[in-house]
């Protein structure tokens, strides 16, 4: 799904996907693949959802933490910090070893 479908429908998917999740490793999971991809091919079209949604929605601004740069460019990658930052639980086994340039 990830590097074949359309983004609204990865989107969609994620929305639900995080809606249901029960596990961080099912969190860093949502992170590590569909969001990780939707950023980073589709930032500039969804890095204004993401953050709206981080910023009423908990359990998503969680699974966020699991996000590494991936292919982002540095301006979403710093929003997406930006929103990281704000999570008083980070996913702990999901968080990016190196925030300079998310080689991790």
């Amino acid at each position: 799904m990830n590097f074949t479908a359309r983004p609204e429908l990865v989107w969609r998917f994620i929305e639900r996907a995080v809606a249901l999740v029960d596990s961080d490793d099912g969190m860093g999971r949502i992170a590590a693949g569909p969001l990780e991809h939707l950023l980073g091919w589709h930032g500039e079209a969804f890095i204004a959802r993401v953050e709206e949604r981080a910023m009423r929605d908990p359990k998503f601004a969680r699974v966020l933490t699991g996000v590494w740069r991936y292919l982002m460019s540095e301006s979403i990658w710093a929003r997406v910090r930006a929103l990281q930052a704000r999570v008083s639980d980070p996913l702990l086994a999901f968080i990016p070893f190196d925030t300079s340039d998310g080689d991790g």
